[in-house]
């Protein structure tokens, strides 16, 4: 199925570990019971086992994206233009179309509030969905074969867009740009129903890692205790270890929207204040707040390196009027089909895919102006 920005495609689809280090359960008793459970550092570590809890010599590399000055080369700038990347989200029902896991309008208000949330960080998204009408997937827990399964019978394009799976689910898991399922059919986001729609950030958390980004606390819950990828608060390096950005504090695992108290085991210094309101950290739907500039920077970085085919560069968004530019008239074109865009789904001026122009139409055109 070709994907094309900015256009919902209503599609019915029919068709009937062994992990490196920390067991799932333990970290599912870290896990407060209200909060989504992430499984991203779990896949990773299951397909390849220990590679990011080094023996000795540093913190492994990898990608040239993990590199401070490298990573710094890509932080954005106000009047950037932005990074448009491609998404499909697949919407889970039952074998007969019924429950769906979500609905249009959940579409429609999570990918706005997607773009309104990183339009600072100058990165955008457009969107393409589909149903998939399955029971066998309408509710999974973290179990490889079966989200595998999910994966490879129902991938659209993954070279072309990062799929994502809206189901039953625990939580939601990612995949790091560096994995080599990244663009493949094994790739992609699956994400649980009730962390899908208005105001939701859990889509942040899980693309944040699709983008590059590792949770806070990796530095300190997820590697052994005081290796070479330790983070440690009064660390000098902590662009190197950890999260590979120095603007996120070590943190332990922290569930609660504040401070997690306590000290490092391994320096008997205190954690402090912490950014426990970071979007990829543990603090949860209420909490999550924000990005670092240097996680921007990351996400820019390894959309560059290693995600370019995700990117729509056939057309410059904006661009209304097909001149090569965006100016006054493509504003003008915008303003005329200003609320419920005609026709549904091709309305060109509805350039985020939110199903109507508003004003988050009017900030990706604008911030393409010229």
């Amino acid at each position: 199925m070709p994907l094309v920005p900015a256009l919902f495609l209503t599609v019915g689809v029919v068709a009937g570990g062994d992990l490196a280090s920390t067991p799932v359960a333990a970290i599912d008793a870290a896990v407060a019971p209200d909060h989504p459970r992430c499984f991203t550092d779990e896949l990773w570590r299951h397909r390849n086992a220990g590679v990011h809890v080094p023996t000795g010599g540093g913190c492994p590399l990898h990608g040239d994206c993990d590199l401070a000055a490298v990573r710094d080369a890509y932080t954005p700038a106000p009047d950037d233009p932005l990074t448009v990347v491609r998404l499909h989200i697949h919407i889970v029902r039952e074998d007969d179309g019924s429950n769906p896991a979500a609905t249009e309008q959940d579409v429609i208000d999570q990918i706005a509030t997607f773009n309104t949330d990183m339009a600072p960080w100058r990165i955008g998204f457009v969107s393409t969905w589909s149903y998939i009408d399955d029971s066998t997937y309408r509710n999974i827990g973290f179990d490889f074969n079966v989200m595998n399964a999910l994966k490879s019978t129902y991938a659209i394009a993954p070279g072309e867009a990062c799929n994502i799976y809206v189901t039953g689910f625990p939580g939601g898991i990612g995949t790091f740009p560096w994995d080599p399922n990244a663009l493949g059919p094994l790739g992609g986001v699956i994400m649980g129903a009730q962390y899908f729609g208005a105001g939701q950030r859990l889509i942040h958390h899980e693309v944040g890692h699709n983008l590059g980004l590792w949770h806070t606390h990796h530095g300190v819950s997820e590697v052994q205790p005081c290796s070479a990828c330790w983070e440690s608060p009064v660390g000098f390096f902590n662009d190197a270890v950890g999260d590979y950005c120095a603007d996120t504090p070590p943190t332990p695992v922290n569930n609660d929207c504040f401070p997690p108290g306590g000290e490092d085991a391994c320096s008997g210094q205190p954690w402090g204040e912490t950014d426990f309101t970071n979007i990829m950290g543990y603090g949860g739907p209420g909490c999550w707040d924000a990005y670092t500039v240097q996680q921007a920077s990351r996400m820019n970085c390894w959309i560059d390196a290693e995600l370019s085919s995700w990117v729509v560069t056939d057309a410059l968004v904006g661009d209304l009027d097909g001149d090569g530019a965006v100016g006054p008239a493509d504003l003008a074109i915008l303003l005329a089909a200003w609320g419920t865009c005609l026709p549904v789904p091709d309305c060109d001026a509805d350039l985020d895919g939110s199903g109507g122009v508003d004003a988050g139409d009017l900030a990706i055109l604008l911030a393409n102006w010229g």
